[in-house]
């Protein structure tokens, strides 16, 4: 039988591994050669506007290959989709010329398909897309790109969404038969734990600030803590985020009850998780929602906007969505603030471990990675045929 050689190529990447919001495709490919013993690639290029001398990227201290590609490029459009077509495929032979011809390739979001398509026409190395992002379901993706992708979307092994939204965006964008596999979550690292003692504390996490919903929490949080006057709101943030949300809270003069944290490593998230009581997820727009996944594994209810991901994820037993809008994609602050108060005063209703349970039965890790290795094999095979 044919051993995969998958090749992920992200629609965008931590290029030189200096970020912390970033890291998932790496996680993706880390878990996927831990888990599976699949050998596993990543192939980022960033041809932009702005860069002025060739630069490539790679480590030899991790469990996959990778191999990161850094040029000047132009829009994309006319010739510079041409120029950016044959950068991708230029890369690509760097990275068969290093780690050798993969089996399949990943393709994520429309950039990351468009990429395989190209690939696959000049080496027919079977593909398959995922699209992750919110866009696609609020209408907000460029119809520019969505032209570009039609052709490789069609021509892909497998069209895959990680919500139900996102397959019906899908359907409806390309005519395909998406099908549903959600993101995972690692239950080993996520554990259930009591909560802990002490006032109640939100915690908020993601980037960018305006995307998540957050400067519509901080509006909530003066209402909330003048009903809980000993509670205390963490937003996980990066820094780019932090000089308007620091004049939010100083203008709502909440300085002692919102602490700003900068980007913390992954394995930090756990713990932050478990110290808080209550997730808040007020999201602008939510394809999927890790953390609203994580903060439930480790027993913690969660209150989000209802985006099509927390309407995926978030059970009525689970935490609330809050529904009240004040106008299209922004849920309204007195709302989220009087639902924030409630689930306050019901903490002890939540049952951690059932939590857990629940949301590791639906996204654990080794389920998830199994039904991916299944596809990945089943294109191995054909490819190598």
């Amino acid at each position: 039988m044919a051993h995969p050689h998958i090749l992920i190529i992200p629609p965008w990447f931590d290029i030189d591994y200096q970020h912390h919001f970033s890291k998932s495709y790496h996680r993706w490919a880390q878990d996927l050669a831990d888990e599976k013993g699949i050998k596993v690639g990543l192939l980022y290029g960033d041809f932009r506007l702005g860069i002025w001398s060739r630069e490539i990227f790679q480590r030899s201290d991790l469990n996959y290959h990778y191999l990161g590609v850094r040029d000047w490029g132009l829009p994309k459009v006319g010739f510079g989709w041409r120029r950016w077509t044959r950068q991708y495929l230029r890369a690509f032979e760097q990275y068969v010329d290093r780690f050798g011809r993969p089996t399949v390739i990943h393709g994520f979001s429309l950039l990351g398909v468009i990429a395989a398509g190209v690939i696959h026409q000049a080496f027919q190395i079977p593909y398959v897309y995922t699209e992750v992002l919110g866009s696609m379901i609020s209408g907000h993706v460029s119809t520019r790109l969505v032209r570009k992708a039609h052709m490789p979307v069609r021509k892909a092994s497998l069209v895959s969404g990680i919500s139900p939204e996102m397959t019906s965006a899908l359907n409806r964008a390309f005519g395909v038969n998406a099908r549903l596999i959600p993101l995972y979550i690692d239950c080993e690292r996520f554990r259930a734990t009591p909560m802990p003692p002490g006032p109640v504390r939100f915690i908020s996490i993601g980037s960018p600030a305006l995307t998540k919903g957050m400067d519509l929490l901080v509006s909530a949080m003066r209402q909330v803590a003048e009903a809980l006057p000993l509670c205390h709101l963490t937003i996980v943030c990066e820094p780019r985020d932090e000089s308007l949300l620091t004049n939010l809270i100083q203008e709502h003069g909440l300085h002692d009850h919102i602490t700003l944290r900068g980007p913390v490593p992954y394995e930090a998230i756990p713990g932050l998780l478990q110290d808080s009581h209550v997730l808040i997820s007020a999201s602008r727009e939510e394809s999927f929602g890790y953390t609203m996944v994580e903060a439930l594994a480790t027993g913690r209810p969660v209150i989000a906007s209802p985006s099509p991901g927390a309407k995926y994820i978030v059970a009525p037993h689970h935490g609330r969505i809050v529904r009240e809008m004040r106008k299209r994609g922004e849920i309204d602050p007195e709302a989220l603030a009087q639902t924030m108060i409630e689930v306050a005063g019901q903490l002890p209703d939540y049952v951690a471990e059932d939590m857990h349970g629940e949301i590791c039965h639906r996204f654990g890790k080794r389920r998830i990675l199994e039904e991916w290795t299944e596809i990945y094999t089943q294109l191995s095979m054909k490819e190598t045929g």
